[in-house]
C-alpha cells in the first residue's frame, strides 16, 4: 500500500504524550488507517483534557464519558476550545463506535486538522 503524505506541523510545547500521539494519528493517516485516526484523535482530546486537569470522574467513582468532560470545560475559559472538540468527539464517536463515517469524505482530515489547531493553540510558545 502506498502512503499517503501529509506532514507532521511543527507544534512546539507538546507534552511528551501528546507529541508522541500526534506523530502517531499522521503515521497511521499516511498509511490510511482511517479507524486508527479517529480513535488517536479522539485520544488526543482525552489528552488535552488531561493536561488541563479537567476531571475525569465524579464523587462516588462513576468515570466521566469525554463528552461530559468538554461540558466541563465548555463552562470553563476555554469555551473556543471546547467548540473545536464538540464536532471533532461526534466525528470520532461515528467512526469509533457507529462504524458511520466512509473513506475519503475528507472526515479523516477533519479531525486532524481540528486536533492540530487545539494543540497549536493551547500549546503555541
Amino acid at each position: 500500500m502506498e502512503p499517503a503524505t501529509r506532514q507532521l506541523r511543527e507544534l512546539k510545547g507538546l507534552p511528551p504524550n501528546l507529541e508522541r500521539l500526534y506523530k502517531q494519528v499522521i503515521e497511521a493517516y499516511n498509511y490510511k488507517l482511517d479507524l486508527l485516526v479517529f480513535a488517536g484523535s479522539r485520544m488526543i482530546l482525552e489528552g488535552i483534557c488531561d493536561d488541563l486537569e479537567i476531571p475525569s470522574g465524579k464523587p462516588g467513582g462513576r468515570k466521566l464519558f469525554l463528552a461530559e468532560r468538554l461540558d466541563l470545560l465548555n463552562e470553563s475559559r476555554l469555551k473556543l476550545l471546547a467548540g473545536v472538540f464538540d464536532p471533532v468527539l461526534r466525528c470520532c464517536n461515528l467512526a469509533v463506535h457507529d462504524r458511520q463515517v466512509e473513506d475519503g469524505t475528507g472526515d479523516v482530515d477533519f479531525c486532524i486538522d481540528a486536533a492540530e489547531t487545539a494543540l497549536q493553540m493551547l500549546y503555541r510558545k
